[in-house]
């Protein structure tokens, strides 16, 4: 962590390397940080899950009252990156603040919703739908995690609280909610850099795959050569505002190579898990958590074990009980690695459930968000 950052982008390579990233990035987080994804946007021209996402981002960066920018990390792929979005200005505008005590009424704001994009149903099962149920309106707004019922007495909103979509049954209540469009507003379009507050840093992930991921993309989508990678670079060289960070080989021309100091773990990555013998499997597991609690112990380093599910942790704690600084969670992680300090000496171990159980299964999606 950068005290003196705002915020971090990490640019990748591909949507599967930004779903693997994320997921890993969301088990370092602590209470009060935050990871937003910036997702691609796919083929189809209707694509309201990833367009939420990346209008939830542009807003963030854009600042709340006063021109705060909440501090985060942001995680896209270089395709995203590549594609422009509605400016967050025009989304603003465009949207609808409701508030108890205010209106618009039920009938204009069943109107609104549906002029913007939202589709009129019998009942609130998904994002982008709307109810009207007499004074009653139910809504789902793009970006949001549960939908909100919005009541009148009359032409004035009475109350307002969220439900549960599966059970129909209001929830918490609301003292204003935030309508944006589910259309995109036509009009200017940016790119997500061009969005970058003051004090930012850039980090690009594996040089020659972001450049080769780039030129396929733009080739296939025919960007304009102001649009594409290269002007994209050279638009933050010249801010002196933002630092970039460049991680993996080759290193580019022109940047400082600075050595990490971490390496793999030597764990179960690399085995099958169904071809083993569970003998073997178990011994070879129980070595790994030794040496671990052993680092632990003689090193006083952190030992940080990231299981798939709260079964596999569980199973585990009890094996790190007796470890100084152990901590055993719920958090999915692809791949281990040790931390070193000073002479080599290991500070923190951390420990996936490949690393422990060998690669069984795919790695499991945690969807567009984390926090």
């Amino acid at each position: 962590r950068d005290p003196a950052a705002s915020v971090a982008l990490a640019v990748l390579p591909g949507p599967r390397e930004l779903e693997v990233f994320a997921q890993d990035a969301a088990a370092f987080l602590s209470r009060g940080d935050s990871l937003r994804v910036f997702p691609m946007l796919g083929e189809a021209e209707d694509d309201p899950e990833a367009a939420a996402a990346r209008a939830e981002v542009l807003r963030r960066l854009r600042g709340g009252p006063g021109g705060a920018i909440p501090r985060g990390l942001v995680a896209t792929c270089v395709q995203a990156l590549l594609q422009p979005s509605p400016d967050p200005e025009l989304e603003e505008r465009a949207s609808l603040h409701l508030a108890p005590g205010g209106g618009p009424g039920p009938e204009a704001l069943a109107a609104w919703l549906a002029e913007n994009g939202y589709r009129s149903g019998p009942e609130v099962w998904e994002r982008g739908v709307f109810a009207r149920k007499g004074g009653i309106v139910d809504l789902w707004p793009p970006g949001a995690g549960v939908p909100s019922r919005v009541e009148f007495f009359g032409d004035e909103i009475e109350s307002m609280r969220t439900f549960d979509p599966s059970t129909q049954r209001s929830d918490q209540r609301l003292e204003s909610l935030r309508v944006p469009p589910a259309r995109p507003p036509r009009g200017a379009r940016r790119l997500l850099h061009e969005l970058l507050p003051r004090d930012a840093v850039v980090l690009w992930r594996g040089a020659d795959a972001l450049r080769a991921a780039a030129e396929a993309f733009a080739e296939a989508g025919a960007l304009a050569e102001g649009a594409r990678l290269p002007a994209l670079l050279a638009a933050l060289d010249a801010r002196a505002d933002v630092r970039q960070v460049f991680l993996g080989l080759p290193v580019p021309e022109g940047a400082e190579e600075a050595a990490l100091p971490v390496r793999p773990v030597e764990g179960l990555a690399d085995a099958e898990a169904r071809l083993l013998d569970p003998a073997v499997l178990e011994s070879r597991r129980r070595a790994v958590v030794a040496a671990a609690a052993e680092a632990a112990a003689r090193s006083r380093a952190a030992v940080r074990v990231c299981l798939d599910t709260e079964a596999m942790a569980a199973h585990v704690r009890g094996e790190l009980a007796g470890a100084p600084g152990a901590e055993v969670r719920e958090a999915p992680l692809s791949g281990g690695f040790e931390v070193l300090g000073a002479r080599g000496r290991v500070r923190a171990v951390w420990l996936s459930q490949a690393d422990l159980f060998g690669r069984g299964k795919p790695l499991v999606s945690q969807g567009g968000g984390y926090s």
